[in-house]
Formats: structure tokens, sequence, C-alpha cells
């Protein structure tokens, strides 16, 4: 699927990524593109990634369960962007530096 994050942003993810990256480490994700692209679509925030450069990551709070979907996104050098991983996380990791929020 690909989508387009609030800043104009095209961010894709390929079924070879949804398979071996995201499913096969926690296959209770099977059927949640649609969870993982709304993050990306409408995120509460967007942080850079503490470890790599060029990444991103989303995250978009679930007020039920209370917590947010992170998706890590991988930009190339023209803007693009492809999920790298996605996954549920109590809160924004220590060091990521946040660089768009909802209002």
């Amino acid at each position: 699927f690909s989508v387009v994050d609030p800043r104009g942003q095209s961010v894709s993810c390929t079924e070879e990524c949804w398979k071996k990256h995201i499913v096969s480490a926690r296959f209770w994700m099977e059927g949640w593109q649609n969870i993982v692209s709304e993050a990306i679509k409408s995120p509460d925030a967007i942080f850079h990634d503490a470890d790599y450069s060029d990444r991103e990551c989303y995250y978009q709070l679930d007020k039920k369960k209370r917590k947010y979907m992170k998706v890590v996104v991988g930009f190339d050098r023209e803007g693009r962007g492809t999920i790298i991983t996605a996954f549920p996380a109590d809160s924004v990791k220590n060091g990521e530096n946040l660089i768009w929020a909802s209002q």
C-alpha cells in the first residue's frame, strides 16, 4: 500500500516488508494494514529516529488501549518513504526528536 503523510510525503509498504518484517515478527498484526496506514496518514506526532538519520517514526495513540502504533519509515534522497517496521509501543523511544505534531 501507499499513503501520503500530513506533510505531503509519500510512504509505501511492499508486500515483502509487510510479510517479512512486520507479520513474521508479530503474527497477530496480520490484517492491520489499515491501522498502520492510518498511523502514517494521521499521526499524533512524527519523530526523527534515534539511531538512523534517514528514518522517521510515526506515532498514533490508541486511546482505548493506551498504546501507540509506531511506524518506522526510511526515506531515500528523493524524499520517498518506505516502511521499515511497525509495532505497538508504550511510549516514544528515548533520543527521538520531535519534527511534527498534530494540532
